[in-house]
């Protein structure tokens, strides 16, 4: 079955990577604790998909190393990191069932047709499309394709699992209800999870931790309500919106100020 508490520590380490002459990383350092939900975040050409394809191993660093588990993974193929990755267009196979979306991964393992059978049957169970197993991808709506997609990133119990913004395809109600859905799935199976968003709401509400990505940097990693009441720079604080800039400058206390009394309801600190 998909068991609980399988995450790995996540360690980017320096990482680097140019196209051409356009710097899409600049010596990134970043640690996802095991069983967290963190999520990259930052606006478009930022390098967070840059980055969320150098973990999966689809593209390869110029410099640094990548870590799972206090494993060295940067030169592994994307095929033997045991990553679970859902796509932004789900990338579901048109000519497959769900069962079979689902049964991929398992079967390119040589699991036996049983072993293969009861995992299948119980990640459906789990994501509630246990009714949907003999349709095609083209008879699901959204969310059912996502779940989907879900399920067969899932299913062999990956130690991280990647997902690419996986609520951009959907509607604003669904979007809402994924949240909620993805958040408890996490909780249930604690697998560590990185989410690509550049959605500041996607992130505040359903990761742990929060790496702000700027200009291929990352500006700044924290919990959401930190991000949002003490960021450390301006760039974060206005990239979370809805916030108070007031511009101030130093003063010396000159002689007109000394020995007068403060105004009622300031203390001297």
């Amino acid at each position: 079955m998909v068991s609980a508490g399988r995450g790995a520590r996540l360690e980017i380490r320096g990482v680097s990577k140019r196209f051409g002459t356009h710097a899409a990383l600049r010596d990134v350092d970043l640690e996802v604790p095991a069983g967290a939900f963190a999520a990259l975040l930052g606006p478009s050409g930022c390098g967070k998909t840059t980055m969320l394809m150098i973990i999966a191993g689809f593209e390869a660093p110029d410099g640094g190393r990548v870590l799972l588990g206090g494993e060295d993974i940067t030169d592994r193929p994307a095929e033997r990191r045991g990553m679970g990755i859902v796509f932004q267009n789900y990338a579901l196979f048109p000519h497959m069932s769900a069962a079979e979306n689902i049964a991929y991964p398992l079967r390119a393992r040589r699991m036996a047709r049983r072993e293969i059978a009861g995992r299948v049957r119980r990640v459906a169970e789990m994501l509630e499309i246990g009714d949907l197993l003999a349709r095609a991808p083209r008879q699901l709506s959204g969310g059912q394709r996502q779940r989907v997609a879900i399920a067969r990133a899932i299913v062999f119990e990956p130690q991280l699992l990647l997902m690419d913004e996986p609520l951009s395809a959907l509607d604003r109600n669904l979007r809402e209800r994924m949240k909620d859905e993805i958040r408890r799935l996490h909780a249930r199976i604690g697998v560590t999870t990185v989410m690509v968003t550049h959605d500041q709401d996607e992130a505040m509400e359903m990761a742990d931790t929060v790496a702000v990505m700027e200009h291929g940097r990352v500006a700044e990693v924290g919990s959401p309500r930190r991000l949002y009441e003490r960021p450390e720079s301006v760039a974060v604080a206005r990239f979370f919106g809805r916030s108070n800039l007031l511009r101030v400058e130093p003063t010396p206390a000159g002689p007109a100020l000394a020995g007068r009394p403060l105004p009622p309801g300031l203390a001297a600190g």
